[in-house]
């Protein structure tokens, strides 16, 4: 039986870097997903705003074209580039037409490369970043998640949320210096690039090569992650904004485990049987069909970038006036669930769900780059491809309670942001 792995070129570029090219059934059109390193986890506490403006600024001019240049010249191609900040990497998403991949490629090394931040460009995104953060204010679901990851985690771990007034200071601060500083951290070194679509191999090999092999070496090493000095406690945060007609709920717990662990993927099973998505959810079957009392509840895992342990989250939104009772009735459900609710029969639709989700996913040209990317993000061999869905298979019921254990429902972590009944 063919794999998918068998179908897909991966070459080993400028040392540690990666590339796949996946040619699909998809005509004239090419999506690619990249990254190189370089984030907020590798500076100051105090400069970690500036790979967002950067992010923001690599396509509003380089030091060979403005950006009304840059900009137009993709829109005539019907092509579109965008950047953004995450915590270890600094990551690049495009589209393109298969004769303007070149094109493509050559643009985005150039923006990393030697995009200008101009002074007056700095302002405008400055501006931006103020703005959005003077909204979040306002914004429930904002401020409860982020209270929750104050709640679980001391203010050195790369999961921790800082406050709104220091968050402002560092936009404030954040200078041109600062961003040339940080652009010299990104290079081909480790670059991981995925290509999926109308997109002939060795063409495209060699058109990473010819754009990305300017680049300097950037950011050798992934930086050493503090660990959580937080010990896990139960404790509940209310933050009151006025004027709001729900009230969003989170109620988390750190984790002492990371992608690589033989429990992630369990982990990961319970999550999506207790709240992963659609209506066919232990939460929305519960807390929404049977009790009315929500019309979204949710569960999820975050932060888990490399080495560095994530968290669980439960979400759910509830009218002011539902709200105490609400949220004794999703700790409530999450006990039954966690104690009761692990079940073969639970198990094993969760697992067609998943497998059927995955294929869906590889479908598309966007979904097979996402994969592709991830696999070289987290150091995976390209058979992880197919690998992938024998972890999934393989999870059983004392798989699901040893990683459901790793949840002490008596130190939950709880936040609520919204207008409170009195």
């Amino acid at each position: 039986m063919e794999t998918i792995a068998s179908q897909i070129v991966e070459k080993r570029l400028f040392g540690n870097g990666r590339a796949f090219i996946a040619r699909t059934g998809a005509k004239d059109v090419v999506t690619i997903q990249g990254s190189v390193l370089g984030g907020p986890t590798m500076l100051a506490k105090a400069q970690e705003a500036v790979p967002a403006f950067a992010s923001r600024l690599f396509d509003a001019g380089t030091v060979t074209h403005t950006k009304d240049v840059l900009r137009e010249s993709l829109a005539a191609r019907g092509a579109s580039i965008y950047f953004g900040a995450n915590p270890d990497r600094t990551s690049f998403f495009a589209t393109c037409l298969p004769e303007d991949l070149s094109f493509v490629l050559k643009t985005i090394a150039e923006c990393l490369g030697t995009a200008s931040f101009s002074a007056k460009e700095i302002e405008t995104v400055r501006t931006e970043l103020l703005g959005r953060l003077k909204e979040s204010k306002t914004d429930t679901r904002t401020q409860a998640i982020q209270e929750l990851t104050r709640l679980m985690y001391d203010p050195k771990h790369p999961n921790y949320s800082d406050k709104d007034a220091a968050t402002q200071k560092k936009i404030d601060s954040a200078s041109r210096k600062e961003m040339q500083s940080f652009q010299k951290m990104l290079g081909n070194q480790n670059l991981i690039i995925a290509i999926a679509g109308d997109v002939e191999a060795p063409k495209a090999l060699a058109a990473i090569e010819r754009a990305f092999g300017n680049l300097p070496a950037g950011a050798g090493e992934y930086p050493e992650k503090p660990q959580n000095k937080k010990v896990q406690a139960r404790e509940q945060r209310e933050l009151f904004i006025p004027h709001k007609t729900s009230i969003d709920v989170f109620a988390g717990h750190a984790l002492p485990i990371n992608y690589q662990d033989t429990l992630y993927q369990p982990f990961r099973v319970v999550t999506h049987l207790l709240g992963g998505g659609g209506f066919n959810t232990y939460l929305m079957r519960t807390i929404r069909e049977r009790d009315g009392l929500t019309y979204h509840a949710s569960a999820r895992i975050a932060g888990f970038e490399r080495d560095t342990q994530g968290f669980f989250r439960a979400y759910v939104s509830f009218a002011p006036e539902m709200y105490t009772r609400g949220l004794a009735t999703l700790l409530q459900e999450m006990r039954i669930f966690l104690n009761t609710g692990l079940t073969e029969d639970e198990l094993a639709k969760k697992k067609e769900e998943m497998v059927g989700e995955y294929a869906i996913g590889l479908s598309t040209t966007a979904g097979l780059a996402s994969q592709l990317h991830l696999i070289g993000e987290q150091d995976h061999d390209l058979s992880y491809i197919d690998t992938y869905l024998d972890e999934i298979k393989a999870v059983t019921v004392a798989d699901l309670k040893k990683a459901a254990a790793l949840i002490d429902l008596d130190k939950l972590s709880i936040s609520a942001a919204g207008s409170f009944v009195k």
